[in-house]
């Protein structure tokens, strides 16, 4: 079991560096040719169209995942629901683009093509949601090193030759639409074979199944970036492009966490069934390294912020130092709600996350905004490392309510021991 979750989490990390190393040089080619305004623009265009992308059906992904591990033969019809439900994605795209391009005047179509991007990037994630599920953690990682190898080769060249950021939006439009392809035609192959047909009754079922991971994925995905859809909103759009630049280093990084939640979500499901002892040590396994990686990198982040902000992106990106230095904070709070949220929906606890999700907006919403005004940048930054605190104490309350203390105390404690030790 433990070799199986080490392979499955290494093909995830391996794809997940290789999308966010090429997509991270990418966007540093994107700054300096555009510029923070012209590149502040396209990063909330881009964070609104990711935002849509996993907000369209949001927690079917791993309803399904959960789902298949129980009984992973006779969901033929359940994943043609699935696929048939998400299907309004698109016209709700290309309204959502018109408004943004009627109303924004950003010209060229960039928020129409992004947000087409949007809509195929959420079938995409179904996609990958159906191969993960049935254990294909190669198949999910290569699909998506090639969707963002393409991206960031082609817009590379592009911004380049051209100097229009339209281009750059359509071909992350295009990219997403042909992956997608590739995608359906890898699932045929290997012998998902999702049925349709005419059931409103089971699309019914199956969106009300999925409520509550709905609630859960929403609410993250807001309280995660709020503080950047503020700037863009609050500030100007150079704060906007200072902001984005190493917030979307902090989100490259927490692709870890959501690598090893994601290759552990079948596992846990099937150690819930049998009972909570089995649950609880890989839970406090998960706990003991998500610590012993997230400690250590925030430090890093902070102490190398002065150095490799303005190597990476340029002396223009100064003011965004600071920025990384306040949010490295926040990474601890972030992986441990990452793997802590797999936990609770394994043990059928997903109430508890979208309760505490929903608790935690409640409470660090008004702090954002409030800092945000006040503050600027910093305040920002401040504001994104306060709601994730929230959130993480909110979910490890959940967590010791359906597991007890052991899973955390042992979890922990092993890393305080072996700390104490390497000292020693």
């Amino acid at each position: 079991m433990t070799t199986d979750l080490f392979k499955g989490f290494v093909s995830l990390v391996l794809g997940s560096v290789f999308v966010r190393g090429v997509g991270f040089a990418a966007t540093a080619i994107l700054m300096r040719v555009f510029g923070p305004s012209e590149f502040g623009t396209f990063t909330v265009g881009l964070t609104l169209a990711v935002l849509f992308a996993l907000c369209v059906n949001p927690g079917l992904d791993d309803f399904l995942v959960r789902e298949i591990a129980r009984a992973p033969s006779d969901l033929d019809w359940q994943l043609g629901d699935a696929v048939l439900v998400r299907l309004p994605a698109l016209p709700l795209a290309v309204a959502a683009g018109l408004l943004a391009e009627s109303t924004a005047h950003a010209g060229g179509g960039m928020y129409l093509l992004l947000a087409v991007y949007g809509a195929g990037y959420a079938y995409l994630q179904l996609t990958c949601a159906l191969l993960r599920g049935h254990g294909r953690m190669r198949a999910q990682a290569g699909l998506l090193s090639a969707q963002m190898g393409a991206i960031a080769v082609a817009s590379s060249v592009a911004c380049t030759v051209t100097q229009s950021i339209v281009w750059v939006a359509a071909i992350y439009a295009g990219a997403t639409i042909i992956a997608l392809v590739c995608g359906y035609t890898l699932l045929h192959r290997i012998g998902i074979r999702p049925r349709y047909g005419w059931r409103p009754d089971s699309w019914l079922r199956l969106a009300r199944a999925n409520l509550t991971f709905a609630v859960t994925v929403i609410g993250v995905l807001v309280l995660d970036r709020q503080a950047l859809v503020m700037v863009g909103l609050l500030r100007d759009q150079a704060d906007a492009g200072w902001f984005g630049s190493v917030y979307n280093l902090v989100l490259a990084l927490a692709n870890l966490p959501v690598a090893a939640a994601a290759v552990a979500l079948p596992q846990l499901t099937r150690l819930a069934q049998r009972g909570i002892a089995d649950l609880e040590r890989l839970a406090s396994q998960l706990v003991r390294y998500t610590t012993l990686v997230s400690v250590p990198l925030a430090v890093a982040l902070y102490v190398t912020a002065p150095v490799g902000v303005p190597l990476l992106y340029g002396p223009q990106y100064q003011p965004s130092v600071t920025v990384l230095q306040v949010i490295a904070f926040g990474i601890p709070p972030v992986f441990l709600t990452v793997v802590l949220i797999s936990v609770l929906e394994a043990a059928d606890r997903q109430r508890g996350c979208a309760a505490s999700v929903l608790q935690s907006l409640l409470v660090a919403s008004p702090v954002v905004l409030a800092a945000t005004w006040r503050f600027g940048l910093e305040g920002a930054a401040a504001g994104y490392v306060v709601s994730h605190l929230v959130l993480a104490t909110l979910l490890m309350r959940r967590t010791q309510q359906a597991l007890g203390w052991r899973w955390f105390t042992s979890g922990l404690g092993s890393t305080a021991r072996r700390a104490i030790a390497e000292r020693q």
